[in-house]
């Protein structure tokens, strides 16, 4: 292979052949349940705390959150009840300031999450290689 000036080549051995296949299935198995577990981080941390103080102050219970969209499903919207069982939905940007909405509808997203934690993962390996390439050599 030809190597550029400064003796670092094109395409690292990490990610040539057998060894290549099996770290980028590894990096997008493991991107799955980073991705859930930022979805669940914002369930639990903004989602459910917002809606259920909502539904508090205005005599209600908060029951579910539904996604909603056009193009793909990341708009939160909470789903509320009364007593006599009237329901309500209440989008979560009403409840909440518009960067806290912002990166829960990020993280909503699985289209987006899931590639962008296996880019990342891809990223951490490629360091961690070359980590261990220099302390050896």
């Amino acid at each position: 292979m030809m190597q550029p000036p400064g003796g670092v080549p094109t395409e690292l051995p990490l990610w040539k052949g057998r060894r290549g296949v099996v770290n980028a299935v590894m990096c997008f198995v493991l991107a799955l349940p980073c991705a859930f577990g930022l979805w669940f981080f914002a369930e639990r941390s903004t989602i459910v705390p917002a809606c259920s103080g909502y539904a508090a102050g205005h005599a209600m219970t908060y029951s579910d959150f539904k996604l909603v969209g056009v193009k793909h499903a990341s708009t939160v919207v909470c789903l509320l009840e009364r007593s006599n069982g009237e329901k309500r939905d209440v989008h979560l940007d009403e409840l909440v300031p518009y960067v806290t909405n912002l990166w829960v509808e990020f993280a909503m997203s699985l289209e987006i999450t899931v590639p962008g934690f296996a880019v990342l993962l891809g990223l951490v390996r490629v360091g961690l290689y070359r980590l261990g390439t220099r302390t050896a050599a």
